[in-house]
């Protein structure tokens, strides 16, 4: 608030204060703006490369949910027992989840790396754009549960195995 002293006009008592409020306004929106996009990625683990990680996370969150607040933690460890690379879950909420989990296979080469990482990311707009979803326990790809499919043909596996590819390519062209 302005500080007003004896003997000035409303007028310009108010013209002051427009134009503090005006400052103000445009300060808080160059924060804003500057912050760029609102996702937080936290990674941890071991046999990986944090930049690369960050990196093309980073790069498919602000290209594909530029205006979402998305967390992503990926933890990287070892993953062989289970015989996968990746897995990708929803943490809390399942309707309209913004907080997922990645796990991915610790020291894989960074072609493999990538490729995993963008099939996990994929499955993450899957439940973001809400083609993924929980309906009555079960998991389901645009209303249709995934569970009468063998893994490999289930419709969400077969859009993330085509999008890998294309967003590795995107990346290493960008």
């Amino acid at each position: 608030m302005p500080r007003v002293a004896r003997g000035d006009t409303l007028d310009e008592v108010a013209s002051l204060y427009d134009s503090e409020r005006k400052t103000c306004l445009r300060f808080i929106f160059c924060l804003v703006s500057s912050l760029g996009y609102m996702s937080s990625i936290c990674h941890s683990g071991y046999g990986y490369s944090k930049k690369l990680c960050e990196d093309a996370t980073s790069w498919f969150l602000r290209t594909y949910f530029p205006r979402h607040k998305i967390s992503v933690e990926i933890e990287h460890k070892g993953l062989k027992r289970e015989k996968v690379v990746g897995y990708c879950d929803v943490v809390g909420e399942c309707y309209r989840p913004r907080h997922f989990l990645i796990e991915l296979q610790a020291n894989m080469d960074r072609e493999l790396y990538l490729i995993t990482l963008f099939h996990e990311l994929t499955h993450v707009a899957q439940w973001i754009r809400g083609d993924l979803r929980h309906r009555y326990g079960k998991l389901c790809y645009s209303l249709e549960p995934v569970e009468k499919y063998e893994y490999e043909n289930q419709p969400h596996e077969v859009e993330a195995h085509k999008m890998e590819s294309v967003l590795f390519r995107e990346y290493e062209l960008r």
